[in-house]
């Protein structure tokens, strides 16, 4: 899910993005950031997909800033 944010053409900090894991089979991309939404502003969320298309389990969530995925961290870890 791409969520609307910079242009393309802006530089994204990838110190600002976490990659997420034990994550429920069934989600869904847009429950997936749905749930991050509440640290800050979300740009983008990935779920990682099997070679048959099962989901992996496995996310990325990149966050505007470093603050906002440090928040996630401090907040969302190990719960």
């Amino acid at each position: 899910v791409s969520l609307p944010g910079p242009s393309p053409d802006a530089r994204v900090n990838k110190k600002a993005r976490l990659v997420v894991r034990n994550l429920p089979f069934t989600a869904s991309k847009e429950q997936f950031a749905a749930h991050f939404t509440r640290f800050g502003r979300v740009l983008e969320a990935h779920l990682l997909l099997l070679p048959n298309g099962k989901k992996k389990g496995v996310g990325f969530i990149q966050f505007e800033t470093v603050a906002e995925a440090e928040k996630a961290i401090k907040e969302a870890n190990a719960k």
